[in-house]
């Protein structure tokens, strides 16, 4: 079933496809995908994945399973023309809407695995690497669709002879097969979310116990489409394994977590020659960072050993607005605005251990402000996930942004000094209405209890024994005069 529309009501619209495991938006919402597992049952199936028109509920085209080891097995554009795959040592690139695969031909490179489209509203480019092979260095590379053009492609070594999962291969041919890398093979791609940099993780065992790790990042804003120009490409090494790396959103900030134990906390800045460090947190409980969609505002989170530790800092001012503690904690969302985040503690719904179920009474969620104020606290004996739902796309581009920003005192400022006014203005005059009408209303009320007490005489009179005076009136006002000396100044005059 589909669910959607201005109401968020059940639409008519239904995809049949048996025994479905996996779902897929495209970025734009007009296509689905859909996947019947990574199952012995379904192995040969020629349309084990199946992508959809959303509105009209057409099969747009079935694919096999093909060599997909994780999920989702397409990578789309940011505006839906195309879609990739990998599919052994191939990258087969298809173009909406006829999906049908680009110039009919794969891109053929081996030992490919794994591909991701640059969050770019103009240019198409398509990021991949290659594991390191025998003599063959480990590449991180860029390519431009559809024509196909490398761009730019990194070279480094990353295996060595202590690679726990080849060293008796190593011992023995001096080389390593694996058709999969391990974990300290392995190459890890992070875009910023505009697309304008990239930063490829690479890791490297220097001893049994000590493992290094090097950043390439490399610099798409300073691309020019020039075959005789490179895109710059900056390197940091960190001579410690990375838990985490995550990008401050439409910035040139990120943030590193690395070290063993309590965590070392870096942030930097991509200058215009240079990579610059901006502070150093030490001795921190933190394996993952969380930006908010806003910038500036990042949470420092200390989750699985750490128990749910969180520390809510403004890079800006580099201080620390708020320490709290979610027992637990196994989830932290930032609501569109970033005005507000969402920490859960959840369980799986496939896998029931005992590890997730120890702690059930704590499956729930908490609401809090950007700065760490709890607003809310949700118990729910079974919570299996928790997500804001997502805002419309903006109606002005970037670049409009921008421009609004820079021109907001010079152009609009006065406008709205002005529109401030009129409102505090009204709001004055609302106010000098409201309590006007109040003291009518007293006064109203006032004269009523006057005209009630004088129609009661003659019966106050009766019940005193047929006086006619009123005691009351007889009471005598006496007003008493006290007189404190505080301070004496004498002074002489001649």
């Amino acid at each position: 079933m589909l669910w959607g529309g201005a109401d968020f009501q059940e639409l008519s619209v239904r995809f049949p496809h048996q025994q479905v495991k996996w779902i897929d938006f495209s970025p734009q919402e007009r296509y689905l995908v859909t996947c019947n597992g990574h199952d012995r049952i379904h192995e040969d199936d020629p349309e084990c994945i199946i992508v959809w028109d959303i509105k009209t509920g057409v099969k747009m085209r079935g694919f096999d399973k093909g060599f997909s080891p994780a999920w989702p097995v397409f990578k789309w554009t940011q505006d839906e023309k195309y879609l990739a795959r990998v599919d052994k040592d191939q990258i087969k690139v298809f173009e909406t809407p006829e999906m049908t695969l680009l110039d009919k031909k794969s891109i053929s490179i081996d030992r490919v695995h794994e591909v991701q489209w640059a969050p770019r509203e103009k240019d198409y480019i398509l990021a991949y690497w290659v594991p390191e092979a025998e003599t063959d260095p480990a590449t991180v590379a860029l390519l431009e669709i559809p024509s196909k053009r490398k761009l730019r492609d990194v070279h480094v070594h990353t295996r060595s002879a202590l690679c726990p999962r080849r060293a008796k291969e190593y011992a023995e041919n001096d080389k390593c097969t694996m058709t999969r890398p391990c974990r300290d093979c392995k190459i890890t791609l992070h875009w910023q979310n505009k697309g304008e940099y990239l930063a490829a993780k690479m890791c490297r065992r220097k001893t049994k116990k000590q493992v290094s790790t090097t950043f390439h990042i490399l610099r798409l804003t300073e691309y020019v489409k020039n075959e005789t120009k490179e895109i710059p490409v900056e390197v940091l090494d960190i001579d410690e394994p990375v838990a985490a790396f995550s990008w401050e959103p439409s910035a040139k900030r990120f943030g590193v977590v690395h070290g063993e134990g309590k965590a070392t906390v870096q942030f930097y800045e991509l200058k215009a020659n240079k990579l610059k460090p901006l502070i150093k947190l030490t001795d921190r409980p933190c394996n993952h960072l969380f930006w908010s969609p806003r910038g500036n505002m990042v949470i420092l989170a200390g989750l699985h050993q750490y128990q749910g530790i969180l520390e809510f800092y403004d890079l800006t001012n580099q201080e620390t607005t708020a320490l709290i503690e979610h027992f637990m904690c196994t989830d932290v969302e930032w609501d569109p605005s970033g005005r507000y985040v969402m920490t859960a503690v959840t369980q799986p719904i496939q896998k029931k251990t005992d590890g997730f179920y120890r702690y059930n009474t704590e499956n729930g969620y908490r609401m809090w402000t950007m700065h760490g104020t709890k607003l809310a606290d949700v118990r729910l004996e079974s919570c299996y996930q928790v997500m804001w739902r997502p805002r419309p796309p903006r109606l002005l581009s970037h670049e409009q942004i921008q421009e609004v920003k820079k021109s907001l005192k010079s152009k609009y400022w006065d406008k709205f000094v002005k529109e401030d006014d009129e409102l505090d203005s009204r709001t004055g005059d609302e106010v000098k209405l409201r309590r006007q009408l109040m003291e009518q209303k007293w006064q109203a009320y006032r004269d009523d209890v006057l005209k009630a007490y004088k129609a009661d005489t003659a019966a106050r009179s009766e019940l005193r024994g047929g006086e006619t005076s009123d005691p009351e009136a007889e009471l005598t006002e006496v007003e008493e005069l006290y007189e404190e000396e505080i301070s004496v100044t004498e002074e002489r005059m001649d």
